[in-house]
């Protein structure tokens, strides 16, 4: 089985791909995977990046390539307009969401100063309604992966200690219920929401949701601190830390709770009407006019890893690669059975031991110690990390995907830099990808 992942050369974005080959009990079949697909950068590296993908994928004559799951990170104009992009082009098993509340959702919108009509509101009302109407769009099943519960850690510029973050599930195979994925067994343990009350937020916007997405597609939520099986072997453990969401007052999220009805019905005008009067609403309570846009509070991370020792012996390679020129900054070393794992972190924050200690717990020791690769938080922007965090990952690898040529973000920054020196660093841009393969010796 050997593992291959692609950071491809957008720019100023996010846009990573990988594939699992061959897993066993699936007569040869690849499991493919996307992580985020989106750029500030211009848009026809991300349209090449998904050309390169398309062509990648190994399909039967006349049938759209399939991709078993697809993570989008956070919600920004960028990454929902890749999505779409994305949908147009591929068939997609799983769709992986954080899920945040709508009224939580709303606040995003509003401080995005984006049209009540704008792709981005529309997706941040009802994101299942959004994709349904996406109009090639093939998804099976959407996973919601519902944030952490609370351990009162102060949003950034608040006051306050935080408590220490207690211990949390970790995936289990054996605990997990078979769902079907193309050819591929894959396990995933969800959630029965029937428990909650009728105006509990979660089940009101499933029922919603699940309306919304037809008899095509599915819609469920992960159960907290489980993870996505494949084929026995290898894992998928999502990490949603909805501890640095945007807040409201209560007054604010009860009118939101009144008027949810109108707000996810299929009436334009009068979602219309009631996204005006509660942005009307939140704007006297918090003056965000002005404020820079902000969606990456809300990141999901995504742990992927070999389950026990089913890697084997295995050769780690990495690679810059400049098209059509040969690699650059070619690394190939030999990883023990305990380094297979793979970090996304998007635009999350580990800027505090407190974050990084949090993301431990729910993850567990042994998978942040035993990383190939670690996709450096938000384009390697200082105020996404803290001082020494290298050295409590230690990766084989650490990935930058930005655009170090742009002249406002300069990502990544030099102390981000300084700190991942050691730990064989490399640098997606325009045009330039990162290639990183698990190599099983044979």
């Amino acid at each position: 089985m050997d593992v291959r992942i692609r950071f491809h050369g957008v720019g100023q974005g996010l846009f990573s791909s990988g594939s699992i080959c061959p897993l066993p009990k699936s007569g040869g079949s690849a499991f493919n995977w996307v992580y985020d697909c989106g750029t500030d950068s211009a848009q026809h590296y991300l349209d090449s990046s998904l050309s390169d993908l398309d062509h990648s994928i190994r399909t039967p004559g006349g049938q759209r390539p399939y991709l078993d799951l697809v993570t989008i990170s956070h919600f920004d104009s960028d990454h929902i307009s890749g999505l779409v992009k994305l949908l147009e082009r591929f068939d997609v098993g799983d769709l992986l969401l954080p899920y945040v509340p709508l009224w939580q959702r709303l606040v995003i919108g509003f401080h995005a100063h984006r049209a009540h009509s704008s792709r981005l509101t529309r997706f941040l009302v009802n994101p299942v309604a959004f994709i349904a109407a996406v109009p090639e769009a093939n998804v099976k099943r959407i996973l919601f992966v519902s944030g952490s519960p609370s351990i009162d850690e102060s949003l950034p510029g608040q006051d306050g200690p935080p408590r220490r973050p207690r211990q949390l599930p970790v995936v289990n195979e054996g605990d997990s219920n078979p769902q079907d994925s193309g050819s591929i067994p894959v396990k995933v343990e969800t959630e029965d929401l029937s428990g909650l009350s009728d105006v509990d937020d979660k089940r009101f916007d499933f029922e919603k949701m699940a309306r919304a997405a037809g008899k095509r597609t599915d819609v469920a939520f992960i159960t907290y601190g489980r993870g996505i099986v494949i084929a026995g072997c290898w894992e998928f453990l999502p990490y949603n830390d909805a501890q640095l969401a945007p807040m409201a007052s209560r007054i604010f999220r009860d009118r939101v709770s009144h008027l949810r009805d109108k707000l996810l019905g299929s009436v334009k005008a009068i979602t219309t009407r009631a996204l005006k009067e509660l942005k009307d609403l939140y704007a006297k309570e918090f003056n965000f006019k002005g404020q820079k846009e902000n969606q990456n509070l809300i990141s999901l991370f995504l742990y992927g890893g070999p389950i026990g020792s089913k890697l084997g012996k295995m050769w780690v390679r990495g690679s810059e690669v400049d098209r059509p020129l040969p690699p650059r900054r070619l690394w190939c070393v030999p990883i023990s059975i305990c380094k297979g794992g793979v970090l996304y972190t998007g635009d999350g924050y580990l800027n505090t031991p407190l974050r990084f200690d949090s993301m431990k717990a729910f993850l567990g020791a042994h998978r942040v110690s035993g990383l190939s690769l670690l996709q450096v938080m938000h384009h390697g922007a200082k105020a996404n990390w803290h001082a020494g965090l290298a050295y409590k990952i230690q990766p084989m690898f650490s990935v930058f995907s930005s655009n170090p040529d742009h002249q406002g973000y300069r990502h990544p920054h030099t102390e981000v830099t300084t700190d991942f020196a050691s730990y064989r660093p490399l640098q997606a841009s325009k045009g330039s990808a990162v290639n990183i393969a698990l190599l099983r010796l044979r």
